[in-house]
Protein backbone atom coordinates (compact mmCIF):
# COMPACT_ATOMS: atom_id res chain seq x y z
CA UNK A 1 0.00 0.00 0.00
CA UNK A 2 2.38 2.84 -1.21
CA UNK A 3 1.54 6.18 0.00
CA UNK A 4 1.21 8.90 -2.75
CA UNK A 5 2.45 11.80 -3.32
CA UNK A 6 5.23 14.64 -3.28
CA UNK A 7 3.94 16.77 -6.11
CA UNK A 8 5.98 17.21 -9.29
CA UNK A 9 8.04 19.90 -8.32
CA UNK A 10 7.96 23.08 -5.70
CA UNK A 11 5.26 24.96 -5.84
CA UNK A 12 7.12 28.03 -7.67
CA UNK A 13 5.45 30.30 -9.95
CA UNK A 14 3.89 28.45 -12.15
CA UNK A 15 2.63 30.55 -15.01
CA UNK A 16 2.08 33.79 -12.43
CA UNK A 17 5.84 35.11 -13.38
CA UNK A 18 6.92 36.52 -10.05
CA UNK A 19 4.42 36.55 -7.66
CA UNK A 20 4.20 34.68 -4.45
CA UNK A 21 0.69 32.92 -4.53
CA UNK A 22 -1.00 33.66 -0.84
CA UNK A 23 -5.08 32.34 -1.22
CA UNK A 24 -6.78 30.15 -4.16
CA UNK A 25 -4.50 29.26 -7.27
CA UNK A 26 -4.23 26.40 -9.69
CA UNK A 27 -1.07 25.53 -10.97
CA UNK A 28 -0.10 22.85 -14.60
CA UNK A 29 3.16 21.56 -14.69
CA UNK A 30 5.03 20.04 -18.18
CA UNK A 31 3.86 16.42 -17.54
CA UNK A 32 0.41 17.28 -17.36
CA UNK A 33 -0.15 17.35 -13.73
CA UNK A 34 -2.01 19.83 -12.04
CA UNK A 35 -2.91 21.13 -8.27
CA UNK A 36 -5.86 23.69 -7.94
CA UNK A 37 -6.33 25.31 -4.25
CA UNK A 38 -5.08 27.12 -1.70
CA UNK A 39 -1.32 28.40 -1.28
CA UNK A 40 0.61 30.40 1.68
CA UNK A 41 3.88 31.71 1.15
CA UNK A 42 4.06 30.11 -2.35
CA UNK A 43 3.55 26.66 -1.34
CA UNK A 44 0.57 24.00 -1.50
CA UNK A 45 -0.70 24.58 2.12
CA UNK A 46 -4.67 24.32 2.86
CA UNK A 47 -6.92 22.62 1.28
CA UNK A 48 -6.54 21.35 -2.42
CA UNK A 49 -6.32 18.89 -4.94
CA UNK A 50 -3.82 17.37 -7.15
CA UNK A 51 -4.10 15.13 -10.58
CA UNK A 52 -0.88 13.30 -12.01
CA UNK A 53 -0.14 12.32 -15.23
CA UNK A 54 -0.17 8.42 -14.20
CA UNK A 55 -4.07 8.95 -13.24
CA UNK A 56 -3.82 9.16 -9.07
CA UNK A 57 -5.76 11.76 -7.49
CA UNK A 58 -5.02 13.70 -3.95
CA UNK A 59 -8.16 15.40 -2.66
CA UNK A 60 -7.62 16.53 0.72
CA UNK A 61 -5.00 19.12 3.01
CA UNK A 62 -1.91 20.31 2.52
CA UNK A 63 1.04 21.50 4.04
CA UNK A 64 4.33 22.63 2.55
CA UNK A 65 3.89 20.98 -0.71
CA UNK A 66 3.18 17.91 0.94
CA UNK A 67 -0.23 16.15 1.55
CA UNK A 68 -0.39 16.68 5.37
CA UNK A 69 -3.97 15.99 7.53
CA UNK A 70 -6.97 14.15 5.48
CA UNK A 71 -7.22 13.18 2.63
CA UNK A 72 -8.81 10.91 -0.37
CA UNK A 73 -5.94 9.31 -2.77
CA UNK A 74 -7.57 7.57 -5.96
CA UNK A 75 -5.32 5.49 -8.33
CA UNK A 76 -6.16 4.77 -11.77
CA UNK A 77 -6.69 0.99 -11.49
CA UNK A 78 -9.40 1.43 -8.71
CA UNK A 79 -7.12 1.45 -5.46
CA UNK A 80 -8.53 4.13 -3.17
CA UNK A 81 -6.94 5.11 -0.09
CA UNK A 82 -9.18 7.62 3.18
CA UNK A 83 -7.54 8.80 5.78
CA UNK A 84 -4.77 10.64 7.82
CA UNK A 85 -1.68 11.63 6.07
CA UNK A 86 2.17 13.22 8.07
CA UNK A 87 4.41 14.51 5.52
CA UNK A 88 3.23 12.86 2.13
CA UNK A 89 2.74 9.05 3.97
CA UNK A 90 -0.20 7.75 5.26
CA UNK A 91 -0.11 8.08 8.68
CA UNK A 92 -2.80 7.46 11.61
CA UNK A 93 -6.21 6.01 10.63
CA UNK A 94 -7.29 5.31 7.23
CA UNK A 95 -9.52 3.01 5.21
CA UNK A 96 -7.51 1.08 1.76
CA UNK A 97 -9.80 0.01 -0.63
CA UNK A 98 -8.35 -2.13 -3.18
CA UNK A 99 -9.51 -2.68 -6.77
CA UNK A 100 -10.60 -6.54 -6.48
CA UNK A 101 -12.63 -5.66 -3.41
CA UNK A 102 -9.95 -6.33 -0.45
CA UNK A 103 -9.97 -3.87 2.54
CA UNK A 104 -8.42 -2.58 5.52
CA UNK A 105 -9.71 -0.42 7.79
CA UNK A 106 -7.06 0.61 10.62
CA UNK A 107 -3.77 2.42 11.73
CA UNK A 108 -0.90 3.56 9.98
CA UNK A 109 2.40 4.55 10.44
CA UNK A 110 4.96 6.21 7.24
CA UNK A 111 2.68 4.34 4.76
CA UNK A 112 2.57 0.89 6.85
CA UNK A 113 0.23 -0.85 8.76
CA UNK A 114 1.15 -0.48 11.78
CA UNK A 115 -1.14 -1.25 15.54
CA UNK A 116 -4.65 -2.42 15.11
CA UNK A 117 -6.78 -2.95 12.02
CA UNK A 118 -9.38 -5.27 10.09
CA UNK A 119 -8.92 -6.44 6.51
CA UNK A 120 -11.19 -8.35 4.74
CA UNK A 121 -11.03 -9.89 1.67
CA UNK A 122 -13.00 -11.08 -1.77
CA UNK A 123 -13.33 -15.17 -0.36
CA UNK A 124 -15.15 -13.86 2.87
CA UNK A 125 -11.35 -13.68 4.85
CA UNK A 126 -11.40 -11.50 7.40
CA UNK A 127 -8.45 -10.93 9.76
CA UNK A 128 -8.91 -8.04 13.16
CA UNK A 129 -6.11 -7.67 15.03
CA UNK A 130 -2.24 -6.26 15.24
CA UNK A 131 -0.27 -5.37 12.71
CA UNK A 132 3.72 -4.10 12.52
CA UNK A 133 4.85 -3.42 9.18
CA UNK A 134 1.88 -4.44 7.44
CA UNK A 135 2.33 -7.91 8.26
CA UNK A 136 -0.13 -9.70 10.86
CA UNK A 137 1.85 -9.64 14.21
CA UNK A 138 1.16 -9.78 17.82
CA UNK A 139 -2.58 -11.12 18.80
CA UNK A 140 -5.24 -11.04 16.16
CA UNK A 141 -8.08 -13.40 15.13
CA UNK A 142 -8.81 -14.87 11.60
CA UNK A 143 -11.85 -16.30 10.12
CA UNK A 144 -12.57 -18.05 6.65
CA UNK A 145 -15.13 -18.55 4.34
CA UNK A 146 -14.96 -22.24 5.12
CA UNK A 147 -16.00 -21.49 8.82
CA UNK A 148 -12.32 -21.81 10.55
CA UNK A 149 -11.32 -19.57 12.93
CA UNK A 150 -8.11 -19.09 14.67
CA UNK A 151 -7.40 -16.62 17.50
CA UNK A 152 -4.26 -16.43 19.25
CA UNK A 153 -0.61 -14.95 18.15
CA UNK A 154 0.87 -14.11 14.69
CA UNK A 155 4.19 -13.33 12.92
CA UNK A 156 4.83 -12.10 9.86
CA UNK A 157 1.41 -12.75 9.11
CA UNK A 158 1.66 -16.63 10.03
CA UNK A 159 0.56 -18.38 12.94
CA UNK A 160 3.20 -18.43 15.35
CA UNK A 161 2.79 -18.88 19.41
CA UNK A 162 -0.20 -19.78 21.05
CA UNK A 163 -3.62 -19.86 19.37
CA UNK A 164 -6.50 -21.98 19.00
CA UNK A 165 -7.79 -23.31 15.58
CA UNK A 166 -11.74 -24.20 15.43
CA UNK A 167 -13.15 -26.07 12.74
CA UNK A 168 -16.81 -25.76 11.29
CA UNK A 169 -17.22 -29.51 12.35
CA UNK A 170 -16.16 -28.99 15.33
CA UNK A 171 -12.80 -29.89 15.56
CA UNK A 172 -10.17 -28.08 17.94
CA UNK A 173 -6.65 -27.77 17.97
CA UNK A 174 -5.55 -25.78 21.25
CA UNK A 175 -1.90 -25.23 21.10
CA UNK A 176 1.87 -23.78 19.94
CA UNK A 177 2.19 -22.93 16.59
CA UNK A 178 5.26 -22.29 14.24
CA UNK A 179 4.87 -20.50 10.96
CA UNK A 180 1.41 -21.79 10.34
CA UNK A 181 2.09 -25.07 11.79
CA UNK A 182 0.94 -27.21 14.60
CA UNK A 183 4.39 -27.30 16.63
CA UNK A 184 4.98 -27.68 20.34
CA UNK A 185 2.75 -28.55 23.00
CA UNK A 186 -0.95 -29.08 22.16
CA UNK A 187 -4.27 -30.55 22.54
CA UNK A 188 -6.22 -31.48 19.27
CA UNK A 189 -10.49 -32.40 20.06
CA UNK A 190 -11.91 -34.13 17.49
CA UNK A 191 -15.69 -33.84 17.19
CA UNK A 192 -16.64 -37.44 18.53
CA UNK A 193 -14.80 -36.65 21.65
CA UNK A 194 -11.45 -38.03 21.02
CA UNK A 195 -8.78 -35.92 22.09
CA UNK A 196 -4.71 -35.86 22.05
CA UNK A 197 -2.46 -33.91 24.55
CA UNK A 198 1.09 -34.10 23.61
CA UNK A 199 3.51 -32.83 21.60
CA UNK A 200 3.14 -31.87 17.36
CA UNK A 201 5.91 -31.25 14.58
CA UNK A 202 4.74 -30.12 11.15
CA UNK A 203 1.68 -30.60 12.11
CA UNK A 204 1.98 -34.11 13.44
CA UNK A 205 1.76 -35.61 16.40
CA UNK A 206 5.75 -35.88 17.16
CA UNK A 207 7.09 -37.40 20.62
CA UNK A 208 5.13 -38.06 23.93
CA UNK A 209 1.19 -37.78 24.24
CA UNK A 210 -1.97 -38.96 25.80
CA UNK A 211 -4.48 -39.92 23.47
CA UNK A 212 -8.08 -40.67 25.10
CA UNK A 213 -11.39 -42.30 22.89
CA UNK A 214 -15.21 -41.36 23.52
CA UNK A 215 -15.41 -44.75 25.11
CA UNK A 216 -12.92 -43.82 28.23
CA UNK A 217 -10.09 -45.84 26.80
CA UNK A 218 -6.82 -44.10 26.51
CA UNK A 219 -3.28 -44.24 25.62
CA UNK A 220 0.14 -42.83 26.68
CA UNK A 221 3.37 -43.00 24.92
Amino acid sequence: TPGPVAAPGNGGNGGNNNQVKNGFFSKTWGDGSRYEGEWKDDMMTGRGYMVWADGRRYDGEWLENRCNGRGVLTYKDGRRYQGEYLQDKMHGRGVYVWAEGARYEGEYLEDKKNGRGVQTWPSGARYEGEYVDSMQTGYGLMTWADGRRYEGYWVNSKCTGFGVLAHKDGRRYEGEYVNDKMQGRGVYTWANGAKYDGEYKDNKKNGRGLHTWPDGSMYEG
